[in-house]
């Protein structure tokens, strides 16, 4: 029985919820950092958040030491538990956990010991048989929700399920005429949590609609008196109206900070940041740093057809690198803009780091400007300089930034960091938690997170900040990361791969890890220009343009037409004048056109719906002249002749870069671009 990938993972983390509170199977009221699916589900004060009882918070100061307050996809804050483990690779997990999706879950091998009550231990995994499968609210009849463990659950049982200003009527959630105070708050005023959920003055979920005031002596843009630069001023500090007795009664808005001054609270612009549309929801929502409409302050406009990279420029962009949640882009003028996660610090503007950070407007690269070439991996990310000599930024938990320190828990860059101990590089790739370039002698080097063999030096386990050499290569003339294996082309033409093989990804016919490369002549002999590929599978570019893929099949990501594990490279159908391949199943075709496949839940193939899977490769609407095309975890973005970038799918961390946090189905523009 092949069983869904993303129903397994959601049916470990559903073990994970009750390894956490040992060998209890206590359904209701559930405590602390126990599995939910609604607020009634756990006990009072208690919520449920990210799928976990936990405590509301406004900010990290409303949390414990050692905690961080983090939002949920509705932009409701709440508490991350020290007990719960974010991970990049099995090794980061306690036994008997694994890194599933970046998160620490359970898998199973009894079902009475390890699964939680009712669900069945098949291959491995936690299944519920009962209940309706999902993977979107879209796939649940009205009035009910996609739950966590993927099964179709009604939207409330109580009124605690439900936002401030609703109540829970026959199982859903129904608005509520609100009572409004004198000063056209809710009566109740905000929530423990400091967001507002309902009255005139924010909307469900959203920022209180005080928190950046948009008159007053403080306009969001220029106004008939006052000069650009006045704007740029005017933009920076913005009164944030609620009372307050000291700061921590005070919400800041995005990209702001604020304080408690004479018992109101105002909040202060980070850095490039301004507040130039005067809407309050959206906080400083613009970078001047790299909007061309408001370059170096609100109002003041690049000419027709320069961007802005710190000041007006005539520079284009030259290169897109995608990553898992985040992407960047690299100009002609060796300048680099990214947005998306920013986490861990990848978007390497120096602001990032802590928990729930996102941005979703591209933001400039700290300091780097000659860059020759970038890879984005989603948590971490690297560019190349002229000097053949490499920096990268982001999370650095197993040492993958390569500057000599073990890393650990936490550890992140958020600024370029040189690689340490290596030079001469041509080429750089990004894995999970890993990185690996080649030189010009042909030497492969990688460093990172050990697990699976990745960094192709012997090793399973572990994890070193140093560049090392991978076994036996030191005449490599191509080199191809994927998420947790490798490939390299020899100059006899040979290709030997390393890492991860549970799902025959490196097409040596078998179903074993190699910590040192091995040869695969399934690869060799047909013409491989280029490799891409994922968790569990890979994806070549054959020179006479059709593409062939291998592994894990469960959700038709290898676009072969049919269901199930692809045992051996095989051809994806309707494609055969392929000049460009994205990781996670897209291509760009000799005529400038794309074709995607796989899963599209998110709306990530552009092709203005959220069906998916799709078995064969289907086109994006309004989509000509294509150039550059990548990919990442639930998002794909092109680079179009005309110069323009243009994003589509997940948008839950700012991915698509178009400004708001909502999926789109069909490819947007990234905002403040020429």
């Amino acid at each position: 029985m092949e069983i869904p990938r993303a129903l397994r993972i959601a049916a470990r983390s559903m073990a994970l919820g009750l390894l956490l509170i040992g060998s209890s199977c206590v359904e209701a009221p559930r405590s602390l950092g126990t599995q939910c699916d609604l607020a009634s589900d756990c006990q009072a004060p208690l919520v449920c958040r990210l799928g976990r009882c936990r405590r509301e918070c406004g900010t990290v100061r409303d949390c414990a030491i050692g905690t961080q307050c983090v939002t949920d996809p509705d932009g409701l804050g709440a508490c991350q538990l020290e007990a719960e483990t974010r991970c990049t690779g099995d090794g980061e997990c306690p036994a008997p956990l694994v890194c599933r999706e970046s998160q620490c879950v359970n898998e199973c091998e009894d079902a009475t010991r390890d699964c939680p009550p009712g669900a069945q231990c098949l291959e491995s995994a936690c299944v519920d048989p009962d209940g309706t499968l999902c993977r979107t609210d879209r796939d649940c009849a009205a009035d009910q929700l996609c739950a966590p463990d993927l099964r179709c659950r009604d939207e409330c049982r109580a009124d605690r399920d439900c936002r401030d200003g609703a109540s829970c009527v026959g199982g859903a959630c129904r608005p509520i005429a609100p009572a409004l105070d004198a000063g056209g708050q809710d009566a109740a005023g905000p929530d423990a949590s400091g967001v507002d959920g309902g009255g005139t003055d924010g909307g469900a979920g959203g920022t209180d609609g005080g928190a950046v005031d948009a008159g007053g002596t403080t306009d969001g843009g220029a106004d008939a008196a006052s000069t650009p630069m006045d704007a740029a001023v005017d933009a920076a500090t913005v009164d944030a109206g609620a009372e307050c007795s000291v700061a921590g009664d005070c919400t800041a808005p995005r990209n702001a900070t604020v304080d408690c001054v004479g018992g109101s609270c105002v909040s202060t612009c980070v850095a490039a940041f301004a507040d130039c549309n005067g809407l309050p929801d959206d906080g400083c929502e613009t970078n001047t740093e790299t909007h061309r409409d408001h370059c170096g302050g609100c109002g003041m406009a690049c000419p027709a057809g320069d961007a802005c990279l710190g000041g007006c420029t005539s520079a284009t962009v030259a290169q897109l690198a995608v990553g898992g949640t985040a992407s960047c882009a690299r100009w002609s003028n060796g300048r680099v803009t990214c947005w998306g996660s920013n986490s861990s610090g990848q978007l390497g503007d120096g602001l990032g780091g802590t928990s729930g950070a996102k941005q979703p407007v591209p933001v400039l690269v700290s300091g780097l400007t000659d860059a020759t070439h970038v890879v984005q991996g989603g948590s971490h990310a690297c560019a190349l300089r002229p000097d053949a000599t490499a920096v990268c930024w982001g999370t650095n938990s197993r040492g993958q930034l390569g500057d000599g320190t073990a890393g650990g828990t936490g550890v992140v860059r958020t600024t370029p960091t040189p690689v340490v101990g290596v030079a001469d590089i041509v080429e750089i790739g990004t894995l999970g938690a890993a990185t690996c370039a080649r030189q010009s002698t042909g030497q492969v080097l990688c460093w990172g997170m050990q697990t699976d063999g990745r960094l192709g030096n012997g090793a399973t386990s572990g994890s070193t900040g140093t560049p090392t050499p991978v076994t036996g290569l030191s005449d490599a003339d191509a080199l191809w990361t994927m998420n947790d294996h490798s490939c390299a082309r020899r100059t006899s033409g040979e290709i030997w791969c390393w890492g991860d093989n549970q799902n025959r990804e490196l097409a040596d016919g078998t179903t074993t890890d190699r910590p040192t490369p091995v040869r695969v002549t399934a690869w060799e002999g047909i013409g491989v220009e280029a490799m891409e590929g994922w968790t569990l599978g890979s994806m070549a570019r054959l020179a006479d343009g059709r593409v062939l893929c291998v592994g894990f099949n469960g959700n038709h990501e290898c676009g072969v037409g049919t269901f199930g594990s692809v045992l051996t490279p095989t051809p994806v159908v309707d494609v055969d004048t392929a000049v460009a391949l994205a990781w996670g199943g897209c291509v760009r075709l000799s005529s400038d056109e794309l074709r995607c496949w796989g899963p599209n839940d998110r709306g990530n193939h552009g092709d203005g719906t959220f069906d998916s899977p799709h078995d064969v490769p289907v086109a994006p609407v309004g989509v000509t002249g294509a150039v550059e095309v990548g990919a990442g975890l639930s998002h794909t973005c092109v680079r179009l002749s005309t110069g323009r970038v243009l994003c589509a799918g997940a948008n839950n961390n700012g991915d698509l870069g178009d400004g708001t946090f909502e999926d789109r189905a069909t490819f947007v523009p990234v905002v403040g671009l020429p």
